[in-house]
């Protein structure tokens, strides 16, 4: 059923290429006309030749579609190519690797961690969400099915209980009905689905699948992943996405050629070549039998340590096939590859930066960009209608009262190094200093403002508090009441010694000679 679907969709889309090819040359024939009449030079030559039809070769290329990747094809590819596999799964598996966390208004990081915990540990979430999406970026559309007891042919039940949820790939999934509204949001979005569960006879473990059959499933119990997303009409045909493989096959089977060829190549590196004079006289005479086997024998017994016997007119050389340049045409292959699935050469291949002084920073952080959209745009998303259903539920941990504001909250995708750790801190302690100097901030200031950072636990944040309150109750008093000055004389200094009036200076008594000879 899957392949003739498949032809059928192939077939229409044939069709509709030919017909918009058939109008495009005809439009073109027509400006070739007109451009032959009215203008000589431009963009074409006619001295030259350059974008003339029928002498430019390059005016021969045009780009035709492609019949679509059969779900066969692309489950082989994610199965036995590990680039494919890559290409697939890497962006999904970074993005979920660090976990995440719920926040909400009133929230406590325990309360919050404590009701994640609970929710992977009953629904596995994080699993079946990651599978969910790899069969989207895959066949080109996926779903985590809610398991909530009710009609699955209406819409499911706001407060019903989330038994399980379970991963769907849309090879099981089709579009059965659509929002057909246009005043609404959900217009030319699906409605319902067709559901193929696969049954089973037999009791445990010996239980074998029969014929699926088919349960109309409505789409409020499915949260869908998408691929490639083109237009409205493409997905009304489809009511899925296209794999992302479809945009990375041709470049992946040209490296694959690529490579193989290398390997061929090097498999025949050194090809042996024998002149004999007279040769094809001799296999044509009676004695052919024993010419092939003096060169079989010659063949096993040569080596570096044993010299090769050949008679009158004879040589023997080896030809080396050209790999001077084979690297190159690998690593450009290699290139396209990873410019078509949007990958960086270091992320992609598990390559070391190359180039002189090359970090590999600038790739990180394209890639930790990449990471950090899927997040945002996709499985946060995905995340939060999970568990605002899961929450919904009376005996959730929220008893049903679910946040507004409830948020899904990533860590950090870049991990310093202990290096950055200490020259960042230096860089902020500094800071500081300058800031407690100028009187800009206050010591408490400080001391609270790190210990919300983390950096230093071991901090009294309410005793730093206490202290910053009573230096500003302290200061507001004094400019309230500032104290009196006190009375004049109060502080001025005693008599002991009159004092010089300024300009005089007292003289120095004389020495008697007697008293200096005393001294020395």
């Amino acid at each position: 059923m899957t392949d003739l679907r498949n032809d059928r969709r192939n077939e229409r889309r044939r069709e509709r290429y030919a017909e918009k090819k058939e109008r495009a040359d005809a439009i073109r024939v027509g400006e070739n006309a007109m451009s032959n009449v009215a203008r000589l030079d431009g963009f074409i030559s006619t001295v030259t030749g350059a974008g003339v039809a029928g002498v430019d070769k390059f005016r021969s290329y045009t780009f035709e579609a492609r019949d679509d990747l059969s779900d066969e094809l692309l489950e082989c590819l994610y199965l036995d190519n590990d680039v494919a596999a890559t290409v697939v799964e890497r962006v999904v598996k970074d993005a979920l690797r660090g976990g995440y966390a719920l926040t909400w208004t009133g929230s406590t990081d325990q309360e919050a961690s404590d009701i994640v915990e609970a929710m992977e540990a009953k629904l596995n979430i994080t699993e079946v969400v990651q599978q969910s999406r790899i069969y989207s970026r895959l066949f080109g559309g996926g779903a985590t099915f809610l398991g909530v007891n009710g009609n699955l042919k209406a819409e499911r039940p706001e407060d019903g209980e989330v038994e399980f949820i379970r991963a769907i790939g849309k090879t099981d999934l089709e579009p059965a009905a659509w929002y057909a509204d246009p005043a609404k949001q959900n217009f030319s979005r699906v409605a319902a689905y067709d559901y193929n569960i696969p049954s089973f006879s037999g009791l445990g473990v010996d239980a074998i699948a029969t014929a699926p059959k088919r349960v109309e499933l409505h789409e409020s119990y499915t949260i869908p992943f998408y691929g490639i997303l083109t237009t409205d009409d493409r997905f009304r045909e489809r009511g899925w996405g296209d794999s992302i493989l479809r945009r990375v096959y041709d470049a992946l089977r040209q490296f694959e050629a690529a490579y193989q060829s290398v390997l061929h190549t090097l498999a025949e590196n050194s090809i042996p070549v024998y002149k004999v004079e007279g040769l094809l006289h001799m296999l044509a005479s009676e004695n052919a039998d024993l010419l092939q086997a003096r060169f079989k024998l010659l063949n096993v017994g040569k080596s570096n340590y044993r010299a090769i016997v050949l008679g009158e007119n004879e040589s023997f050389e080896r030809v080396n096939a050209p790999l001077a340049e084979a690297a190159n045409v690998v690593q450009t292959a290699m290139q396209r590859v990873a410019g078509s699935a949007g990958m960086p050469m270091t992320i992609l291949w598990g390559m070391s930066p190359a180039g002189m002084n090359a970090t590999g920073q600038s790739d990180l952080e394209i890639w930790n960009g990449q990471v950090a959209q899927e997040q945002t745009l996709v499985l946060g998303p995905a995340l939060l209608d999970l568990y605002r259903a899961i929450l919904a539920d009376p005996a959730s941990p929220l008893n049903g009262n679910v946040p507004e504001d409830l948020e899904i909250k990533w860590p950090s995708l870049w991990t310093p190094s202990l290096q950055d750790e200490v020259n960042n801190y230096a860089q902020v302690a500094g800071a500081d200093s300058a800031n407690i100097t100028s009187g800009v901030l206050k010591p408490e200031e400080i001391r609270i403002a790190r210990s919300g950072r983390g950096q230093f636990p071991a901090i009294d944040v309410d005793a730093a508090i206490d202290a910053l309150e009573a230096g500003s109750i302290l200061e507001k008093e004094l400019l309230e009441n500032p104290p009196e000055p006190p009375p004049p004389g109060q502080f001025d200094p005693a008599p002991d010694e009159e004092e010089v009036p300024e300009g005089e200076e007292e003289e120095e008594k004389p020495v008697d000679e007697e008293e200096e000879d005393d001294d020395e």
